[in-house]
């Protein structure tokens, strides 16, 4: 039924608009539109009978009447496609919409068009009495007779315009035949002045020596300035360098005094500093383990605290961990001290049972520190420097341990003969049955008893924190790393693992306290060794000057050398352009003998050359002047033009208005005819856009009622599905307070751990849709396409959940779809129904009476 409504919307759409376009509306659209609606409203109440009702497990509320139905993925599909429909009929009926705006938009401004003509018409029309209308036919006489003058001077200012042209044609080859004249004189004069060319040549190479030498001068010069500017500011380099070697012995000396100060006060503080007290608040675990380094009493100690220590900056440029030094930190030694709490109770617990206490590695507690951070940010096991941790939050040290055994234990008890194992806690062996029961198990119901008893076991490393947490308590993270020793008797003997009791005895002695870890002898030495580092600088400092100062002194000589070989190129140069200057003076005087021999035979060529050039020059002058006729010529030519175009603008307006003011009557009836046409194509295109507005509403009205009934079903399909996965996952966790439920949150990290954590919340939606098959199987599309956001927005009451929801993996939730009754959605539709037809009805009785009239 639901996928007949968006054809259903379409059949009724055609038939209205092809009865509107061919004028053909009558009372038929009314009944039209009231069925229309009255169907789709039965289709959208989806209305159910008796007999099809099943039986739901949640109660309707009782604050509505209605009908209760199961949603299926075929009725969220169902309702996805005629929502889908709607809104694609919605976008093709906005397209309809612009077009009649744009055409009634058009039709309006044509109206203000033709009103404007009216205007004028009527205006010309009271002007044209018999008066006017002989004033006009006199006025366009004058401008006839006007067009022919000025047709008239257009025709001889072209004359004038082409007799300039010409000219400047004609002149321009004058130039040429002038030109001519000149060259041939040219080749004359030179074939007479033959008898010089060796002497010519000989004055133009001396003079091209000269300038030669010249040049060779001026750089000669050029050098030598550079040279004299180099070596003048040779001793104030040389002075300055100097002074900065003074200024760094001076510096050097106050260093090796302050240097012999602190030497001096060192031992004082470090005496003072061995019976002073630790204070554990501001005391970093990284100092302990200097302390330690510093005051072991082998190599395999010392080894081991610079591999922890190591393991702090693995942490910054591994994983972006730092563990601070504040009072919240882990490396606090006073938490530290609270994290051994930890171990103490767990070794209780293992001593109760008959298994051999855990000894702690004091080395391994770096790495517990940086994955208690790694948690905190992640919510989940870090698994790369420990894979055996339990984690737990907003606890007290005993409160975790006992957490992590109690609740566990009594599982392990429960499974135990499920899976074989053993229930003797001396036989429990944690690796062993994580190959038995699976990730999944051990990290959510026994992993953290199961660690806390593994009879392989035999150290532990352990971290406390008071960082702020959601749940607001004073407790921070608490970590425990449970480790597998090979060389455990090894260790023991050399001191790398110790006893709970002598670990906290190390602790409050900050390490074994070298003379070196109080803050103050800190402070001191790390000033000795800034000092003794700003010593061996300004050792190098003066070095680097005092060889700057002997390639000063070397550059200084080399300068001065340089001067001197720039004045020889100077004086050089100055010889080589006097022996040039005298040369030119001598061949200038030859070429002046063999001139006065035949100057008489020159003069007639050398008259012919001048008269020639005379006749060019005065050629290109008239040239210049004919230009300038010819430009006065064509500006006068365009003048003459500009005024017959004037006047012939004016002739024509004179005789339209003869012509206008003699048919005054009929350009008014005409102009009135074309605006009522204008009027009535206006009221014709505003009543269609009225009438495809009306539409839009409606259909928008039913694109929005079909979407809201797709988003109701889908969010109620969505609904299902998250109350059954809260009921399958609400077994584990009913009952526990918020610190029981905040560090199940946590789980625990065992063997093999680091790729099981890969999985995420989705992966165990997916699991409950993998056992709801209906929802799998029909609405991957449906439920895909609302996103997680869906099930977020969703919020119950868990008590409620578990009522209403079945919890077996074989069986779904089945919640009903809570739909109107027909006469609601029905009666609102019908309603729109009639109004369309309606409105429909009678736009088009209003344009037939229009077209009669007009007709």
């Amino acid at each position: 039924m639901r996928a007949a409504i968006p054809r259903l919307i379409i059949v009724c759409e055609i038939i209205k608009r092809r009865l509107i376009m061919e004028k053909k509306i009558g009372k038929s659209v009314v009944a039209t539109g009231i069925a229309a609606t009255t169907i789709i409203s039965g289709g959208l109440t989806h209305q159910v009978h008796a007999d099809e009702l099943v039986e739901s497990t949640v109660t309707a509320p009782k604050a509505a009447e209605v009908t209760e139905k199961p949603v299926t993925a075929a009725d969220v599909a169902v309702a996805q496609e005629n929502a889908e429909a709607a809104k694609a009929k919605l976008d093709e009926q906005r397209l309809i919409v612009d077009t009649a705006k744009t055409e009634a938009e058009d039709a309006k401004t044509s109206v203000k068009v033709a009103e404007a003509a009216v205007e004028t018409a009527k205006e010309v029309q009271a002007e044209a009495t018999e008066e006017n209308v002989a004033k006009a036919e006199t006025e366009a006489k004058t401008a006839e007779q006007e067009v022919g003058a000025k047709d008239t001077a257009v025709r001889e200012a072209e004359a004038k315009a082409a007799k300039a042209d010409q000219a400047v044609k004609d002149q321009a080859n004058t130039i040429k035949a002038s030109q001519s004249l000149v060259d041939i004189a040219e080749t004359e004069l030179k074939q007479a002045k033959t008898p010089l060319n060796s002497e010519e040549q000989a004055v133009a190479t001396a003079k091209s020596q000269q300038s030669q030498a010249q040049t060779a001068l001026d750089n000669a010069k050029t050098e030598l300035t550079k040279a004299e500017q180099a070596a003048s500011s040779a001793p104030q380099v040389q002075a300055e360098i100097q002074n900065k070697i003074n200024q760094a012995k001076a510096s050097l000396s106050q260093t090796n005094q302050a240097i012999s100060s602190l030497e001096g006060q060192i031992p004082a503080a470090e005496k003072a500093a061995a019976t002073a007290p630790v204070d554990l608040r501001n005391t970093t675990y990284s100092q302990f383990l200097e302390n330690v380094r510093n005051n072991a009493a082998n190599q395999e100690i010392r080894d081991a605290a610079n591999n922890a220590l190591a393991v702090y900056q693995r942490g910054q440029n591994e994983f972006g961990i730092s563990v601070n030094s504040d009072p919240t930190s882990p490396a606090n030694l006073e938490n530290n001290l609270q994290a051994l709490e930890l171990v103490k109770a767990i070794n209780a617990y293992r001593r109760n049972a008959g298994l051999q206490e855990l000894l702690v590695d004091p080395y391994a507690n770096v790495a517990s520190q940086i994955q208690t951070i790694y948690f905190e940010r992640n919510n989940w096991h870090m698994g790369k420097l420990i894979r055996n941790e339990n984690v737990a939050i907003s606890f007290d040290p005993q409160g975790a341990v006992n957490f992590w055994h109690n609740k566990e234990k009594e599982e392990y008890q429960k499974i135990a003969a499920q899976y074989g194992l053993p229930t003797d806690e001396t036989q429990i062996d944690a690796n062993a049955i994580y190959m038995r029961v699976g990730a999944d198990v051990f990290a959510k119901k026994i992993g953290h008893y199961v660690q806390m008893m593994d009879n392989k076991a035999n150290a532990i490393s352990a971290a406390y924190d008071k960082h702020p947490n959601q749940w607001g308590t004073p407790h921070g993270t608490s970590e425990v790393g449970f480790h597998h020793i090979s060389n455990f008797d090894q260790r023991v003997n050399n001191g790398t693992l110790l006893t709970v009791a002598a670990m906290e005895q190390l602790l409050r002695a900050g390490g074994g306290r070298s003379a070196g870890s109080n803050a103050n002898v800190t402070a001191l030495k790390n000033q000795l060794a800034e000092l003794k580092a700003q010593k061996v600088g300004q050792e190098s400092a003066i070095n680097i000057l005092n060889a700057q100062l002997a390639d000063a002194q070397k550059a200084a000589a080399a300068q001065i050398a340089a001067v001197e070989a720039a004045r020889q190129k100077v004086a050089t140069a100055e010889n080589n352009l006097a022996l040039t200057k005298q040369n030119v003076a001598l061949k200038q005087e030859a070429l002046d003998r063999a001139t006065a021999k035949i100057a008489a035979s020159l003069a007639p060529y050398q008259t012919n050359l001048s008269n020639a050039q005379a006749v060019l020059a005065a050629a290109k002058d008239k040239l210049v002047e004919l230009q300038a006729a010819q430009e006065a010529a064509k500006a006068n030519l365009g003048t003459a033009q500009e005024d017959l175009l004037s006047a012939q603008k004016t002739l024509a307006a004179a005789k339209k208005k003869v012509i206008d003011l003699q048919n005054a009557p009929q350009l008014l009836a005409e102009a009135e005819r074309e605006l009522a046409e204008a009027q009535l194509d206006y009221e014709a295109k505003q009543a269609i856009l009225n009438q495809e507005t009306a539409t839009l509403a409606v259909l928008e009205e039913s694109y929005n009622s079909l979407q809201a009934n797709y988003e109701t079903l889908l969010n109620i399909l969505n609904q299902a599905a998250l109350l059954y996965g809260n009921a399958l996952n609400s077994n584990y966790r009913s009952g526990e307070d918020k610190q029981t439920l905040t560090a199940v949150k946590g789980g625990a990290a065992g063997p093999g751990a680091e790729d099981e954590s890969k999985k995420d919340s989705d992966a165990k939606i997916a699991e409950v849709h993998a056992n709801t098959r209906e929802v799998k199987g029909a609405t991957t599309g449906a439920v895909q396409a609302a996103g997680s956001d869906v099930f977020t927005d969703f919020v119950v009451n868990p008590a409620a959940q578990l009522a209403s929801v079945a919890t077996t993996a074989d069986k779904a939730p089945t919640v009903p779809a809570i739909l109107p009754n027909t006469g609601s959605e029905a009666e609102r539709l019908a309603i729109f129904g009639m109004a369309l037809g309606a409105a429909a009805f009678l736009g088009t009785n209003k344009r037939r009476r229009r077209d009669e009239d007009y007709n």
